[in-house]
Formats: structure tokens, C-alpha cells, sequence
């Protein structure tokens, strides 16, 4: 009988939903709140405080296996920013925009 019970109501079950069930779960512990814009959500401190101890914990595991961090941008660079930066040495972190 306890098998059959759900804990809350309002979640949707995994197996019918992953990303329904997922957001359900993010939304009840209040990880996360939907703003007035559409397609967007806000990130709660408990959420930011999750993270945060995420990225503490990998940037720990990959500095421990020697790799490095870089950033890139999802816009297109035109090819003179591209040929002015092709020869620079990678440093230790490296971002590129």
C-alpha cells in the first residue's frame, strides 16, 4: 500500500515525464521560481547554494586530473578577432570569447 502512495500530488511521475517530473521537483523544494518571462526561470538561493558546491566540487576533480577550464561564446567571432588570437599560449585558465 505505501508503494502506491505518492509523497505530493502535484509531482508528476518519472516514469510518465522525466523533464515534467524534474521541474515538479526543482519547483516544490523551492529551487526554483518562474518569472514573468516566457521560457524563463529564476534560480533560488537553495538552488544557487546547490551550484555552487557543484562547481566547487568538479573544478576540485579536474585541477586533481590536470585539466583546464575554458569558456566559449556561442556567438560567431569574426576571422580578424579569430587570426589576432590564434597564436596566443593557452594559460592555466583560458577563456575564450
Amino acid at each position: 500500500m505505501a508503494k502506491d502512495k505518492k509523497m505530493v500530488d502535484a509531482i508528476t511521475s518519472m516514469d510518465e515525464d522525466f523533464a515534467k517530473w524534474y521541474t515538479d521537483i526543482c519547483m516544490k523544494a523551492e529551487l526554483v521560481s518562474y518569472t514573468s518571462v516566457k521560457g524563463c526561470m529564476v534560480i533560488r538561493p537553495y538552488g544557487y547554494a546547490i551550484w555552487e558546491n557543484i562547481q566547487h566540487i568538479l573544478d576540485t576533480k579536474f585541477k586533481e586530473l590536470g585539466l583546464t577550464q575554458s569558456l566559449s561564446s556561442s556567438f560567431s567571432l569574426p576571422p580578424y578577432v579569430t587570426q589576432a588570437t590564434s597564436g596566443a599560449k593557452p594559460s592555466t585558465w583560458s577563456f575564450s570569447f
